[in-house]
Parts: structure tokens; C-alpha cells; sequence
């Protein structure tokens, strides 16, 4: 594998607050022989000058600039129509690379030619410079993308974390827009599907941001609903079924009965609290920590078991 068909890509809309850090810990790593390209996608804040900032410095570096507004998805599948580079490295633009990321990476692929898309475990990272633990991991071999297809299950691994060849992610058709926020879990559901090993190296690589604000977000639970329909849409094409419309499931959704919409609800609330408690951890914030989880075990008690134990014993 020649070192110089790495490409870095940072997508960027509106990060300048974090932007700075992301780019430093790319021109950090150990490996140095790749291409970094810094997507503006039509930033209103400062984005645009701190990429010319680094580029000043770095010759490495090629900017991309959308003057309008364009998602993270588009702008991605445009670039890598145009690019020549083998390798394909994806962070976003709050999010910090460890200094070793990239030379692993490498290093596993060279030895695993049948790997396609490689991830990494994170450490969460708050608005600050605090870390706690480390992302769920359910990629454990070679196999478990299979595993996950068969039993009709979605393929999730951190996304900041992912590299890959060049050549599947086009013919897979790249990430498909209408999915957003949840293109990326879409496009890893289906490379497994069409036999593409993913796997997920079980060390810490990377510092995954998650904000303050997500303690309030509603887009939560439309990141569930689009999780919950790209599995709809893998099952039917597991029965050689046509995919439907993002409407055409929400209407699915609503003829469900009473009971069942009771305990999606639960689950998701379950999810929701727990999910946002990792923040007050960092922070240390133990009244809200212990509300919070008061709040999560209140909605679905043995949801909530489970996913203590995981935590505990599994992570």
C-alpha cells in the first residue's frame, strides 16, 4: 500500500469552535504521508478562515469550498468522485484523531487485504477537554457484520473513527442523503450486506465530542425513527422486497397498536436518559447523573439492566 493514497477528510458546517483541535490532531498523527481535505459546506462562523490558516502552513492540505449550504453526505460523495486516493479517512470537524489513529489503521489493513471499512473504539469528550469511557463495540471479529445482517440487525460502529477503500464506498452508491443522521449506519448495513467485511479495532483511537446540548435535542429520537427505518428497509430487501418512503413508515407507524407505541416510546425514553448522563458524568454533576439514570431505569427497568451491564461488565 503506497503511504501517499491517504486521504483525511474533515466535513465542516458551522464548527469553528472545535475546528482548530480536529485539524491539529490530523496533522499530529505519526503518519504523515496523506492528503487532508477540509470540506467547508457553506459555514457562516469562522470555519472557512481557519482552514486557510492551516493551509498556509500545510501543503498537505486542499479546501474544498461550498458557498452554500450542502450536507455532509453530498459534499463526501462529490469529493470522492473526484479524488484519486486508494484510502479514505473520515472525522468530523469536533471530533480529535489519537496521535497513533491513522498508522494502526494502516497497518491493520495491510495485514487484513479482505477488510473493507475499519472503525475504532472513542472516548467521549465533552464540550471541554474531560473524557469518560469508551464507545460499545459490537464489531468483535471478522464475521460479526454477517452475524448482524442475518439476524436482520443494523451494522453500527463509531463513524469519526471509519476508514476505507475509495472503491466499495462508490460502488455501494456512497451514503444516500434521504437517511440523514443516520447515512452512515445505512451505508455500513449495506457493505456488510453485500459481503464486505467491516471490522472494529478494540482500541481507543479517537475522542468522540458529544455537546452539552444534546441533554435537550429533539433530534434524538428522529435519529431513532431513521435508525428503526433503515432496519425496515434492510429487512425487505432481505425479502427481496422494495424499500419505502421515510413517510410511507412514519404512516406504518401510526397504524401499529396502542401497546406497541407505548413501549417504543419507553424504550426510546430509556435510551434518551441514559444516553445524556454520560455528559453530568464528565462533568460531575451527581444530582443530575442520579436523576437522570432515576429516569432512564423509570422508563424501561430492564432495558436499563442491560445496558448497566454492558457498560460494567462488557465495556
Amino acid at each position: 500500500m503506497n503511504k501517499s493514497t491517504i486521504a483525511i477528510i474533515i466535513p465542516c458546517f458551522n464548527g469553528g469552535v472545535f475546528l482548530e483541535q480536529t485539524i491539529i490532531s490530523v496533522l499530529s498523527q505519526s503518519y504523515k504521508n496523506f492528503n487532508l481535505y477540509l470540506l467547508n459546506n457553506g459555514s457562516t462562523d469562522n470555519s472557512l478562515s481557519i482552514m486557510k490558516k492551516y493551509k498556509k502552513i500545510d501543503n498537505r492540505i486542499k479546501i474544498i469550498n461550498n458557498k452554500f449550504k450542502t450536507s455532509k453526505a453530498k459534499s463526501i460523495n462529490t469529493l470522492l468522485k473526484k479524488i484519486s486516493n486508494k484510502i479514505v479517512s473520515l472525522i468530523d470537524a469536533d471530533d480529535i484523531m489519537l496521535k497513533n489513529k491513522t498508522k494502526i489503521q494502516i497497518n491493520y489493513l495491510k495485514r487484513n487485504p479482505n477488510v473493507k471499512f475499519l472503525s475504532c473504539l472513542g472516548t467521549y469528550i465533552t464540550d471541554g477537554r474531560k473524557t469518560y469511557g469508551k464507545t460499545i463495540n459490537q464489531i468483535e471479529s471478522h464475521k460479526s457484520c454477517f452475524e448482524l445482517i442475518k439476524k436482520g440487525k443494523n451494522v453500527g460502529i463509531l463513524s469519526p473513527g471509519i476508514i476505507f477503500y475509495r472503491s466499495i464506498f462508490l460502488k455501494l452508491g456512497g451514503f444516500r442523503e434521504k437517511f440523514w443522521p443516520c447515512d452512515d449506519t445505512d451505508l455500513w448495513t449495506r457493505c456488510a450486506e453485500k459481503k464486505h467485511i467491516i471490522y472494529v479495532i478494540p482500541k481507543v483511537l479517537i475522542k468522540y465530542r458529544i455537546h452539552s446540548n444534546s441533554i435537550t435535542t429533539s433530534d434524538f429520537f428522529l435519529s431513532r425513527k431513521k435508525n428503526d427505518w433503515v432496519n425496515d428497509c434492510l429487512k425487505r430487501r432481505l425479502k427481496k422486497k422494495n424499500e419505502i418512503t421515510f413517510n410511507e413508515y412514519c404512516k406504518n407507524l401510526k397504524k401499529r397498536n396502542f401497546f406497541k407505541k407505548i413501549l417504543n416510546y419507553l424504550d426510546d425514553s430509556c435510551d434518551f436518559y441514559f444516553r445524556n448522563t454520560i455528559i453530568f458524568i464528565i462533568n460531575n454533576d451527581f444530582s443530575k447523573i442520579l436523576f437522570f439514570l432515576f429516569l432512564s431505569f423509570l422508563h424501561n427497568p430492564l432495558r436499563f439492566y442491560f445496558k448497566v451491564h454492558k457498560r460494567i461488565f462488557i465495556n
